[in-house]
């Protein structure tokens, strides 16, 4: 804010662009850095109160909905799926053709 007046959008982007390229890092609009900060917060297990306090919804399923983007590798996907009892085979069974 310069002299009490208000930042315009272009102004936010503008300088979002400079930081980037001066981090050396792939240009981002504001709108995809919240949307990022948003599905950081959740593939972290972050208290969803503080998620919707931080990102100004209503409830969680909104950032759900319209900001997560799972970030998770594909193979931290596969160890979580590998991992999950149900699914696993069981050692007694290995030999058995019929299961």
């Amino acid at each position: 804010m310069k002299d009490g007046e208000r930042i315009n959008t272009n102004a936010i982007r503008k300088r979002v662009y400079l930081v980037c390229k001066k981090a050396n890092a792939y240009k981002k609009s504001p709108h995809k850095i919240r949307k990022t900060y948003g599905s950081i917060l959740i593939d972290n297990n972050v208290d969803s109160t503080l998620i919707i306090a931080q990102m100004g919804h209503a409830d969680i399923l909104c950032t759900e909905k319209h900001y997560h983007r799972n970030r998770k590798s594909n193979d931290k996907k596969a160890n979580i799926i590998s991992n999950i009892p149900e699914l696993q085979i069981k050692k007694e069974h290995q030999h058995c053709k019929e299961c």
